[in-house]
């Protein structure tokens, strides 16, 4: 929240500049081409007086420190980010690597038995990866690709962040995971609870599973938008903090991970205005796969 109001404070900082300047600007030339004949005078070419020409330069330079300061510090988690060297959460064996889906209904699979799992499961075999999935509920088909579907998921339905936060350490990790893929707060949205209180327990959680797995790699979802305009709002705006807090964390060197489903999932693959179709299921699965596919020996 500190960045937050940092980014704010800098952005005033800004506008308020620009402001000045485009003030000056405007006077000066005013006063200039009153004094000049007008062919001698345009906005493209600018022939006042020296110490007005200086001091629109020192202007000028004055707004590009500061617009290079408040651009940088909005970079600065995601260059620290790509600067960290590869982090490998799973076996280097023949072992599967263990990835617990965590979250709400759109984790069990509502309205497409497996969800998201599924894709994700076969895009993993089909690039000679080898990952189970963990957790202490099941559902699912039986066989993918194949072959035996591994069914475990902690994905509890109509779930807040709280609840789901309960959930961890026991009976979520039973088996530690080397990755947690987490996508919460649809149901949060829902209660119109404000993103500000959603990312706070979102951060709760993330500490739980830190301290719970302290090895794995934990991977966070922007979740996928609603139908309702106004509950869109609410996640998009949730998603934007819970994406700050996030790299901050990576700019510590913690193991966590932001993938967005949010920006890019057409509300044509919504059921029932919330739940993905299968359609949907799999382009989630799609998103967790090109998050983690590094990741993975």
């Amino acid at each position: 929240m500190a960045q937050s109001r940092k980014g704010n404070s800098l952005a005033r900082l800004l506008a308020k500049g620009f402001e000045r300047a485009r003030r000056f600007v405007v006077t000066t030339r005013s006063r200039v081409s009153s004094s000049l004949p007008g062919s001698m005078f345009s906005t493209a070419t600018f022939v006042g007086p020296r110490p007005a020409r200086r001091r629109i330069a020192f202007i000028a330079a004055a707004l590009a420190v500061v617009l290079s300061c408040w651009g940088v510090g909005r970079l600065r988690p995601r260059l620290a980010a790509a600067a960290m060297p590869l982090y490998r959460p799973c076996p280097s064996s023949r072992e599967p690597c263990r990835i617990l889906p965590l979250g709400d209904s759109l984790t069990s699979g509502i309205g497409y038995e497996g969800g998201y799992r599924v894709a994700l499961f076969e895009l993993a075999r089909a690039a000679g990866k080898r990952i189970t999935f963990t957790g202490s509920l099941q559902n699912g088909p039986m066989l993918a690709d194949g072959v035996a579907f591994p069914r475990r998921h902690e994905g509890r339905s109509g779930w807040k962040i709280a609840g789901v936060m309960a959930t961890v350490p026991q009976p979520a990790l039973k088996t530690v995971p080397h990755i947690v893929l987490l996508h919460v707060g649809t149901n949060d949205v829902y209660a119109h609870e404000s993103p500000a209180q959603m990312v706070e327990r979102a951060e709760q959680l993330i500490d739980r599973l830190k301290e719970a797995a302290p090895r794995a790699l934990i991977v966070v979802a922007e979740i996928i938008p609603q139908t309702d305009p106004v509950l869109r709002d609410r996640s998009a705006r949730y998603n934007a903090e819970l994406r700050r807090c996030v790299e901050t964390r990576q700019a510590r060197g913690e193991h966590v991970l932001i993938v967005d489903q949010f920006s890019h999932f057409p509300l044509t693959l919504l059921s029932d205005g919330v739940h993905p179709t299968q359609s949907g299921y799999e382009q989630m699965g799609r998103a967790w796969y090109a998050a983690i596919a590094a990741h993975l020996p």
